[in-house]
């Protein structure tokens, strides 16, 4: 077995400090193959903080005998450890260590896992980011296409299927080529896997705390612009643009355009079964307001039919939005210009708006996309 460690300062490790502690271990291996039965791992990187250092050790199998030994040196580290984290640990990494530990009888089989019988957490971040792929707008959620929306570089070139064939050619005749090639590919799986860790602030999203900063009606545009503080930092920015809202949210700001109209809108009265229609005067009323004008003069009213009018400032609402989250709204008259309307409308002032209803609006439409 062979050990290798680097040392790096953590301020070179972009936005990573508030996801990263002195109780987290980074995990990732190299295998000859996909089958755990019968193919060994060769490596396992890991990393982990000491104080403001970053320390990434490889403990490198130089031939197949001595996976036992990287396999029981990767075990005499966990007890140290609250938590794990890995890109795709909990499919691949970690249920292939168990059982290439079981079949080496490293630990209890009464366990369900290494995971389980070390009480550790398990932070899968390509969990994370495949929940994010439609609103960070991904192809793929593979780590190298992760590292490149972020911006990092690596160094090596291949995947960890290309290198099956290296290990095993360095296995027969070890030459130092083959053992570069084979440690710059997990050295740079393990330093990504740190750098990937802001991804998480978009988990955060969803409980985000949003305060106003700056409101401006613009009557011309028919716009109400908005700028928020979040009390999360994004990593790369997101953009979000539905009929009734248009988001940007950059590093710690949310900017935001709710369009609004002035003009006349329609309230449509939610039980129509109570209305009738007067034919001649081409209006609705209440049924109990109706028994004596003659039946030739009325009939039952449609829904579409059954409306006031009002004239004002209204602010578009998500009709979605507005469905999931009737609560919200529950002292809000809801407008359209027209019944079946995709959008919905409240009233508003524009010089009487309580900011921090509008905050919680844009809260939920964010929401809808987490």
């Amino acid at each position: 077995m062979k050990i290798i460690e680097e040392t790096y300062p953590l301020a070179d490790f972009a936005g990573v400090t508030p996801y990263f502690s002195e109780a987290s271990l980074f995990l990732d291996i190299e295998t000859t193959g996909f089958d755990a039965k019968r193919q060994p791992v060769y490596l396992i990187g890991t990393a982990y903080r000491k104080d403001d250092t970053l320390h990434v050790v490889l403990c490198f199998a130089e031939s197949p005998d001595a996976e036992a030994e990287i396999l029981q040196a990767f075990l005499d580290k966990l007890s140290n450890y609250r938590e794990i984290i890995t890109f795709n640990g909990d499919g691949f990494d970690i249920p292939y260590l168990q059982k290439r530990c079981e079949l080496h009888h490293l630990i209890d089989l009464s366990a369900a896992s290494f995971v389980d019988a070390y009480a550790l957490a398990s932070i899968d971040l390509l969990k994370s980011v495949r929940s994010h792929k439609k609103l960070l707008r991904l192809d793929r959620c593979n780590q190298k296409s992760i590292e490149a929306f972020l911006g990092i570089e690596r160094e090596d070139t291949y995947d960890g299927g290309q290198l099956i064939e290296v290990y095993r050619r360095y296995a027969k005749q070890p030459n130092e080529a083959d053992e570069a090639l084979l440690l710059q590919h997990n050295l740079d799986d393990v330093r990504g896997m740190v750098r990937l860790l802001p991804m998480l602030a978009y988990n955060k999203l969803h409980n985000a705390e949003l305060t106003m900063e700056n409101a401006d009606w613009d009557a011309d545009a028919s716009l109400l612009t908005l700028t928020l503080s979040m009390n999360v930092t994004l990593p790369k920015p997101i953009r979000i643009h539905e009929d009734a809202y248009y988001f940007i949210l950059e590093e710690n700001r949310l900017k935001a355009a709710l369009p609004f109209i002035h003009g006349e809108l329609r309230y449509f009265f939610p039980y129509p079964a109570q209305y009738v229609y007067l034919l001649r005067e081409g209006t609705v009323i209440p049924k109990m307001l109706a028994s004596s004008i003659p039946t030739a003069e009325k009939r039952p009213a449609k829904q579409e039919e059954c409306y006031s009018t009002m004239m004002g400032d209204f602010l578009a609402i998500d009709r979605a939005v507005y469905r999931k989250n009737p609560a919200f709204f529950e002292d809000e008259r809801i407008f359209q210009k027209n019944w079946g309307d995709d959008l919905y409308y409240i009233k508003t002032d524009p010089q009487a708006t309580d900011m921090q209803n509008i905050c919680g609006y844009v809260s939920l439409l964010l929401r809808q996309h987490l």
